[in-house]
């Protein structure tokens, strides 16, 4: 079963970072934040054999729009299988979607992506899509399908209002949904990955941004870096710290570097102790730690 940690902030938490356009022709806008979360949260827990929704959500602390937006994402520990990418809103709708790698399922390693920008040994993937046709974009940026009168609302085969009134159109959107070719705050995209069942690495795997670039029109935006989402491989046996099947003295002699206190915060490695899962080691996880020594995976 999967367990949130550190749901400290709702609907989105752990924010990765954007970067600054090169090719703008106009001063700097407002900053812009790109969050990444798993169901909701800043840290998740997962077994071997699970599939990790990624959610990246988009906003601005003065509500400006995006036209285009390149995300690179590196993975602490390589052997993760990318399943799918899944654009929302305005990009949804793109055809200039540049995102690799563009081919499902693909296992992550270093030789997933090449070139100046992904120096050798590094396990990352990256987004790019610019926005240029209109699309119909409702609450939260779902999209709805393409549209031809941005701004305005399509009339008996003519814009009514908005930049291209008068000009003709054929596709409408539905009540209460918006024809527009800029993304508002909201969901950008979802990633899926799935932790293989034999997975060999870190019990630890942190999916972290690499500062990139994004256009509100086509002028320059101003970022800001935020951490990135930690997601915990659960052992099979709680307190199992080495997991290998069994709470033995190895484990036992790892207890005293991780133990807390009340209302401490746990560190990654030694997450297998906290057994109540408060994100702190303390003297009630011990008395799970007594309970389960010697205990067999399986038995």
């Amino acid at each position: 079963m999967r367990c949130r940690l550190h749901c400290n902030y709702s609907p989105i938490v752990a924010a990765l970072a954007v970067g600054v356009a090169s090719f703008g022709v106009g001063p700097s806008r407002a900053d812009y934040l790109l969050y990444a979360v798993s169901d909701g949260c800043t840290a998740d827990k997962v077994n071997p054999g699970d599939t990790v929704e990624v959610e990246l959500w988009l906003s601005s602390d003065n509500e400006d729009h995006s036209n285009s937006i390149i995300v690179q994402i590196a993975f602490s520990s390589p052997g993760w299988v990318y399943n799918s990418l899944t654009w929302h809103g305005v990009y949804a709708g793109s055809i200039y979607d540049d995102s690799t790698p563009d081919a499902f399922p693909v296992m992550l390693t270093p030789d997933v992506l090449t070139g100046p920008s992904h120096p050798a040994g590094v396990v990352d993937i990256e987004l790019s899509n610019v926005a240029i046709d209109p699309y119909c974009v409702g609450p939260n940026n779902a999209g709805a399908g393409p549209c031809d009168c941005p701004g305005g609302t399509c009339i008996g085969g003519q814009c009514v209002g908005g930049p291209f009134a008068g000009s003709s159109c054929s596709m409408n959107c539905p009540s209460g949904v918006v024809c527009t070719n800029r993304f508002a705050e909201g969901l950008l995209a979802t990633l899926s990955l799935t932790v293989p069942p034999d997975f060999t690495g870190s019990d630890v795997v942190i999916v972290q941004p690499v500062v990139d670039t994004i256009a509100n029109g086509f002028d320059e935006v101003s970022t800001s870096a935020w951490p990135g989402l930690a997601v915990y491989l659960e052992c099979v046996v709680a307190g199992d710290i080495d997991c290998d099947g069994a709470v033995t003295l190895n484990d036992y002699n790892e207890w005293e570097s991780c133990l807390t206190g009340p209302g401490g915060i746990v560190s990654p490695g030694c997450v297998p102790f906290d057994f109540d899962g408060d994100s702190d080691v303390d003297m009630l996880d011990w008395s799970g730690f007594q309970r389960d020594f010697t205990l067999l995976c399986g038995l």
